[in-house]
């Protein structure tokens, strides 16, 4: 069982992936412009500030689109912000909506259970957001003494 809740933990992750991308996309068309240099940055900042009368510093901002080498992962909060600079209520509404229009479901699609089961649990397996996760043997086999 913890095979499979560390398989279903690593879609949600790479499904979270996949709404940060879709979101610096909608907000680089919001702002007009690519996030490449730190002056886009602080445009950005300045943009979302004049349209929400909220601050998100240029660093955080930085952070999410990876310029800086700092990898932690963004509060709720900053993402319910961004995703209202972008015209929506809040983070999972962003979600959402992003999922009824690529089609995709919540409910990761995954290779069969005894497929985590097996001596080689080498394999790919396939969320329903269309990502593959290699699973590693390190993840728990069950059954086998």
């Amino acid at each position: 069982m913890e095979g499979i809740i560390v398989f279903y933990y690593l879609c949600i992750m790479k499904q979270q992936e996949n709404h940060i991308a879709q979101l610096r996309e909608a907000m680089e068309k919001k702002a007009g412009r690519q996030m490449h240099t730190p002056k886009d940055f602080d445009f950005l900042s300045e943009s979302i500030f004049e349209t929400l009368h909220q601050k998100v510093s240029a660093t955080t901002l930085k952070r999410l689109w990876g310029y800086l080498q700092e990898s932690s992962a963004p509060r709720v909060s900053t993402l319910d912000l961004l995703a209202q600079y972008v015209g929506y209520a809040d983070w999972e509404s962003f979600c959402n909506q992003e999922e009824q229009i690529s089609g995709k479901l919540e409910t990761p699609k995954t290779t069969p259970p005894q497929a985590l089961h097996m001596d080689s649990c080498n394999s790919d397996c396939y969320c329903s957001n269309g990502s593959s996760i290699h699973i590693l043997r390190s993840i728990p086999t069950y059954g086998k003494t």
